[in-house]
């Protein structure tokens, strides 16, 4: 008995050792296409899977060596952030080992790491939802949903001429409509591509020192992300051809992919799909806060530089164009339709179901107003000679959109009010402390 229970023994063995090697050699067959196409980011995903398998008790230098070689793919891929994961790993096992001539040089490498992510910029992700649909693809393909990675600065024209050069054979699909058994049982290809935006699981913070660092989240606002979202406008109801928020609906799609992204592969496959979606103030609501947010982060970037010429941007260009968009469009709709849609005793009174909306809708219309001036002051702080006549139109709109928000009776409210004081005062005790320590 105990002789056949060897045998089963190391029959499970040699199965464990011949599963290694087969893994090993798709991990290395996927790392190696990665690196030739130059997906970096991809490769130091592929060769962290490989690692983990690994132990450092028993395959210490095999295990060291794959992490020092994921280390530069991640730096080369601009995945700083990885990057620092595996310092963070090497660094305890050198320190508990006395290594200190490596833990030197890896706490060195970890800290140049970090001056990346604080100074060096780096393109957002794209992300671009694929369907494949007929019986003509290969089986993996078939009548499936992918979310792909685009290129460095790859826009959704180039994607799609990518995709078709890979299949040549394909028709493209270009409106977001229901497929039917036509087109999914048929032996022909179909393809559709749409542009899809990752919805980010931010790092939570505690905020103990003031905001985080705007450079330190902006990596996870398209990256280590599985949900992604895609929208499309719909027309229900009463139709007004003078103000068409009144009936704007948005039908919201969330994918959810297997593995996040970026990952060992470029694209991954949807797993799951739900539809949402949002009335039209609550479309109002959404599309102020992310412009309020994108206002804010350009104001808390250009916010640090201080007064003397020395330190001023190269370019406000960024913040020019943002104050620009939000004023242009308070001025010719915007925020002066959402008033007369959603903030009149009509509406309130035929849908008061919405009464938290209307006051969101409130808040957030004055939150705008409050980080548009901030924003402003800046912007007349650090604009140059010749974006002062800029400078000036500025003026002149924000004043008009004042009027329109005054007139609707629209005031902070205390608890928002106090939060904005709070934060322009950590921002201030946090400069200060800066300049000092200067």
């Amino acid at each position: 008995m105990s002789r056949y229970l060897e045998k089963l023994a190391n029959i499970h063995t040699l199965l464990g050792w011949c599963l290694f090697y087969i893994f090993s050699f798709i991990w290395f067959t996927i790392f190696f296409l990665s690196f030739k196409l130059g997906n970096f980011a991809e490769a130091g995903f592929t060769l962290k899977l490989q690692a983990d398998q690994l132990t450092w008790s028993t395959e210490s230098s095999r295990k060291e060596s794959l992490c020092q070689t994921m280390l530069n793919y991640f730096e080369k891929g601009h995945c700083w952030e990885e990057g620092i994961r595996v310092c963070k790993d090497l660094q305890q096992v050198y320190e508990r080992n006395f290594k200190y001539r490596k833990l030197s040089a890896i706490l060195k490498r970890n800290a140049e790491l970090l001056d990346k992510i604080l100074n060096e910029h780096r393109p957002d992700n794209e992300y671009f939802r694929v369907s494949f649909y007929g019986l003509n693809f290969p089986s993996f393909l078939q009548n499936s949903t992918f979310i792909f990675r685009g290129l460095e600065f790859e826009k959704i024209s180039s994607f799609t001429h990518r995709i078709q050069r890979e299949f040549p054979d394909a028709q493209l699909l270009t409106k977001i409509i229901p497929t039917d058994e036509n087109i999914t049982e048929s032996r022909c290809q179909y393809i559709q591509i749409f542009s899809v935006k990752p919805i980010p699981e931010l790092p939570i913070t505690m905020d103990l020192f003031g905001p985080a660092d705007h450079q330190a989240l902006q990596y996870y606002q398209t990256n280590s992300v599985r949900q992604f979202s895609q929208d499309r406008p719909i027309q229900r109801g009463p139709f007004d051809p003078n103000n068409e928020f009144k009936s704007l609906w948005i039908e919201r799609t969330i994918y959810t992919t297997e593995q996040s992204l970026p990952g060992m592969l470029r694209m991954f496959k949807v797993t799951s799909t739900i539809v949402t979606y949002l009335s039209p103030i609550e479309n109002a609501c959404e599309t102020i806060e992310n412009k309020n947010s994108e206002l804010s982060k350009l104001i808390q970037t250009y916010g640090s530089v201080g007064q003397e010429s020395t330190n001023r941007p190269e370019s406000i260009a960024p913040l020019s164009m943002r104050l620009q968009g939000i004023l242009d469009a308070a001025v010719n709709g915007g925020v002066a339709k959402y008033i007369e849609a959603f903030l009149g005793s009509e509406f309130l009174s035929t849908n008061p179901d919405q009464a938290s909306s209307v006051t969101r809708l409130k808040d957030r219309i004055a939150q705008q107003i409050q980080l548009v001036e901030a924003g402003l002051q800046l912007h007349g702080r650090l604009a140059p000679t010749a974006v002062r006549p800029l400078h000036t139109r500025l003026l002149e709109r924000f004043s008009t959109m004042r009027t329109t928000v005054n007139q609707a009776n629209i005031e902070t409210s205390q608890a928002l009010l106090w939060l904005i004081k709070i934060r322009l005062l950590l921002n201030g005790i946090i400069l200060m402390l800066n300049i000092d320590q200067d």
